[in-house]
Parts: structure tokens; sequence; C-alpha cells
């Protein structure tokens, strides 16, 4: 990993302890009854 997936995996993953959120490994969550995805196109 480098760049932008260290800093998720560093920084932001830890407070993601939901299981909802999937340790941000993946672009969706569970906000329950939902599940929610984001993709970017550019």
């Amino acid at each position: 990993m480098s760049g932008e997936f260290d800093i998720i995996a560093r920084y932001f993953a830890p407070l993601a302890a939901d299981e909802g959120a999937f340790g941000l490994k993946d672009d969706a969550a569970v906000l329950a009854p939902y599940v929610v995805t984001k993709d970017l196109l550019v």
C-alpha cells in the first residue's frame, strides 16, 4: 500500500469501528436498512 491507502488505513480505518463500515476496505457501508455505495467517474 502507498499514499492514499496508507493514510486511510492508518488514520481513518481505526475510527470506523462499526461493523457496517467494513473497516473502510470497501466502497460500501450499511446504514440499516440500506446499503450505501459510492463510485467515482472521472
